[in-house]
């Protein structure tokens, strides 16, 4: 059911990326999420307000239909009011979530009209109605698991509804006569109303619902190489206060998987609901991406003069009138290979590790540099190979719903492992090679934590009061959240009401109700109601008349 499927989806965009795990797991989760108790009340009443804006003024479209010998249309329908009702979404220990309404109402208004027609015999009539349905409460019990593919599934695990009352008013035509008899069919809508509601939203779950959960992807691509695997690792559980979900966290090669060869740390755990919802980002993110680079070859770059600053190219150079060039710096590079321009090429030697504790985020790699002499149609010139270790310390911010970093502490180690100049001095070469990266190196680091690691939730979602807590072996980020629908969004409308089941047998019925009572209209059909009062010298009265009807009606109305 579309209506009831778009109704869910409003809250459920913050619920995909919160479903919990086993408390035992043969797998350790590299991030995790929870939503609390907080933050389910806030989707429920999110949810509800969309709908309640959305709802009123909306128009119908126009439905027609044929029963028997009796063709209606019904037409110009347009919802006049909505009840905002009151609206809890809640944990459900050890099943899932509960999602109770009470006290909803909707009030509409339309045309209708009619023709009965047998033969030669032909009835129209037309007119409006106001109609109103009012008190649905409602509770629908949803059971949260995972599939296969480490998506969520969902299903309805129970449902109850019931609905106060439901008025009908017709205007013109013969509506006085149609009057007499809307609390007949006001009953019988009410109860085919609350027969309905219950399956509908039932199916609504268990068809529309996880068609939707199948589409959630479980896997985003990052920097076009590497693809982020946040599948569920295990069946939710949940808690009283919230609900929580561990996923794999794991980032690889985007050209094939590979096995990582160590396993998440433990995430801290904490019993804190005081924000909506809370996010964990291990260092097992950052490490199994360091290590699916390392071993694709994606860690090296070659360090060319462009990469430098205008004003600072120069120093590789082996040629130079001033003192600050590597043809200075290391005189016998400049002796030996005069008029020439440096060229470093880098590669890792290893995967570099990231530790995140309380106090700092810390990253430590290791690799080795090859400095070339290059000349202009001549092939490169071997000079030296060094090793190096680069350790630095990553500052981390969220602004809105991105992670943020930025380096500082670099801590540098070079080695030389050989060299064809000759001895090389280890504090000239130790000071340019760190004047080199903090030159460039931490520039580009900088650059790329500047443009952020979006969050993997929808862009309806939005950060408010946000904290950013550093704890062992994992950040951890605890956030308020609003839903902002997206400019141009498709409205929650009623048109797909039109297509359940209860309406059509509504309008069935209504349909056999016209086919007898417009007979009214002829005299011949009028007389055989009136009949037994003249044979009494009684007046008409409505009572009469409309148990009268009634005795006639109940075949059909059964």
């Amino acid at each position: 059911m579309k209506g009831c499927q778009k109704f869910l989806m409003l809250w459920s965009v913050i619920f995909v990326i919160t479903l919990q795990f086993d408390d035992i797991l043969s797998v350790k989760p590299g991030f995790q999420a929870r939503i609390t108790d907080k933050g389910l009340k806030y989707a429920s009443t999110s949810a509800i307000n969309a709908l309640s804006k959305k709802l009123n003024g909306q128009k119908i479209p126009d439905q027609s239909g044929k029963s028997g010998g009796v063709s209606y249309t019904v037409s110009s329908m347009v919802i006049t009011s909505f009840t905002k009702p009151a609206s809890n979404i809640a944990v459900v220990p050890s099943t899932g979530l509960k999602w109770s309404v009470n006290g909803a109402g909707i009030s509409m208004k339309g045309n209708w009209k009619y023709q009965y027609k047998k033969g030669w015999f032909k009835v129209s009539d037309h007119g409006r109605f106001d109609a109103s349905v009012n008190g649905i409460t409602f509770s629908l019990t949803m059971a949260i698991g995972k599939d296969g593919n480490g998506r969520p599934k969902i299903s309805a695990s129970g449902c109850s509804c019931d609905v106060s009352s439901v008025h009908i008013k017709f205007h013109g035509g013969a509506s006085w006569i149609y009057n007499i008899f809307s609390g007949v069919i006001e009953r019988k809508l009410k109860g085919i109303l609350k027969s309905k509601m219950c399956s509908e939203a039932v199916d609504a779950v268990n068809t529309d619902g996880e068609k939707e959960m199948k589409k959630i992807p479980v896997n985003v691509e990052l920097a076009k190489k590497f693809l982020l695997d946040y599948s569920l690792i295990s069946s939710p559980s949940f808690s009283n206060s919230y609900m929580q979900t561990f996923h794999k966290g794991e980032i690889y090669w985007k050209g094939g998987k590979e096995d990582i060869p160590f396993q998440p740390a433990d995430i801290p755990a904490i019993k804190s609901s005081s924000k909506m919802v809370y996010l964990w980002l291990s260092d097992y993110m950052a490490n199994s991406m360091g290590y699916t680079a390392y071993k694709n070859s994606y860690l090296k770059y070659n360090l060319t003069a462009k990469d430098l600053p205008a004003g600072n190219r120069s120093i590789l150079n082996t040629t130079c009138s001033g003192l600050f060039c590597i043809g200075k710096l290391i005189p016998q590079i400049g002796e030996k290979y005069p008029n020439c321009v440096v060229q470093v090429n880098m590669v890792a030697n290893s995967a570099p590790k990231m530790v995140i504790s309380p106090q700092a985020i810390q990253v430590d790699a290791s690799g080795v540099l090859d400095l070339y002499a290059k000349k202009q149609s001549s092939p490169d010139i071997f000079l030296i190979k060094l090793n190096m270790t680069l350790g630095i310390d990553l500052k981390a911010s969220l602004k809105g719903e991105i992670l943020y970093t930025e380096v500082s502490n670099p801590r540098l180690i070079i080695g030389v492992l050989k060299s064809a100049v000759g001895v090389v001095s280890g504090p000239v070469i130790q000071s340019l090679i760190k004047f080199g990266v903090q030159l460039v190196v931490i520039p580009k680091l900088n650059n790329i934590g500047a443009k952020g690691l979006s969050l993997p939730i929808t862009k309806e979602i939005k950060f408010k009061n946000s904290e950013l807590i550093l704890q062992k072996d994992s950040l951890m980020i605890a956030s308020d959240i609003a839903y902002i629908p997206p400019k141009g969004d498709t409205p929650v409308t009623v048109s797909d009401l039109t297509e359940l089941p209860h309406l059509n047998l509504k309008l069935d019925h209504m349909g056999k109700w016209y086919q007898l009572a417009n007979k009214l209209k002829k005299p011949n059909t009028l007389n055989h109601v009136m009949e037994p009062l003249s044979q009494h010298n009684r007046k008409p009265s409505f009572q009469f008349i409309g148990n009268r009807f009634k005795n006639i009606m109940k075949p059909l109305l059964k």
